[in-house]
């Protein structure tokens, strides 16, 4: 038993270069998603031994909140794509258009440039509160490898942070920390499991734009005014699988769980405090 674990713990790293090629399908705006799920294993790509070109398409399919503290769910059809060059220069739903700056084998550093849909009055928990437009948001991220050893196998534990703001829209500034590792493989490097957990803190402004009321949107809402400072927004843990059924097609599946904080709990507009969002994508890889 004990040999076999082992053998599957050393599996665990070959299978990472088959996982990059998957990615939750994102929409840009908040959802019960970590950031470390748009990009999970990506850092653990061996660059000297990764494809030149690396192209994954396909649609895909999401099941989440309205918008945060909604208790009202939307089932959204959508579309996954991601393209790699030289594992540096990409572009991707989920972490836009972007560059890996520093990249070695226990880290990656990079800026991107995604873009926030922002939120429309699609319910009626939102009446009077008008719409947050949409706008770009320009990323600075790290992540770096632990590399603990358990029975003479290395066991990759990844930590990351980013920083992101954005310019119109709520124009504000939030930053995301996470951590996570694979917990599960096939020897063949067919499928693959990774989970984790992330912090969201978000300066005063985009905490007043997602969860304030300010007092016009309180005459017109009827909700009561509240203004909510800067600090600790939300926490989530979520996992992320997948699995190669053939040389080119895959399938894989996000799950993630957000359950807001006290300051952002305690707006009006805040019917449930905790989010779920499932995502389900089949992709071909060029």
């Amino acid at each position: 038993m004990l040999r076999g674990y082992c053998r599957l713990l050393g599996a665990l790293l070959c299978i990472i270069v088959a996982s990059s090629a998957i990615r939750p399908a994102a929409a840009q705006t908040p959802s019960p998603m970590g950031y470390w799920q748009f990009s999970a294993g990506e850092v653990l790509v061996p660059v000297e031994s990764a494809p030149k070109w690396r192209i994954t398409i396909g649609p895909s399919v999401s099941y989440q909140p309205k918008y945060e503290g909604s208790q009202h769910y939307i089932i959204q059809p959508g579309a996954d794509f991601e393209i790699r060059y030289k594992e540096r220069l990409y572009l991707s739903t989920g972490e836009g258009l972007g560059y890996d700056f520093l990249r070695g084998r226990n880290g990656r550093m990079g800026v991107s440039v995604t873009y926030d849909l922002g939120r429309r009055v699609n319910t009626s928990e939102l009446n009077g509160m008008g719409n947050i437009r949409a706008a770009p948001q320009f990323r600075l991220y790290g992540e770096y490898v632990f590399r603990p050893k358990l029975f003479d196998h290395e066991f990759p534990v990844i930590v990351n942070a980013t920083i992101y703001r954005a310019v119109g829209g709520y124009n504000g500034t939030q930053s995301d920390a996470g951590i996570y590792m694979p917990i599960a493989g096939s020897e063949a490097k067919r499928w693959f499991v990774f989970a984790g957990a992330s912090a969201n803190f978000a300066d005063r402004h985009t905490m007043q734009t997602f969860f304030g009321v300010s007092p016009a949107q309180a005459a017109l809402s009827g909700y009561p005014e509240y203004h909510p400072s800067a600090g600790f927004r939300s926490w989530g843990t979520g996992i992320d699988a997948g699995w190669f059924f053939t040389e080119h097609w895959l399938v894989s599946a996000s799950f993630g769980g957000k359950w807001l904080a006290d300051k952002s709990r305690r707006s009006p507009i805040v019917f449930k405090s905790f989010g779920f969002t499932s995502n389900f994508t089949i992709g071909y890889q060029f």
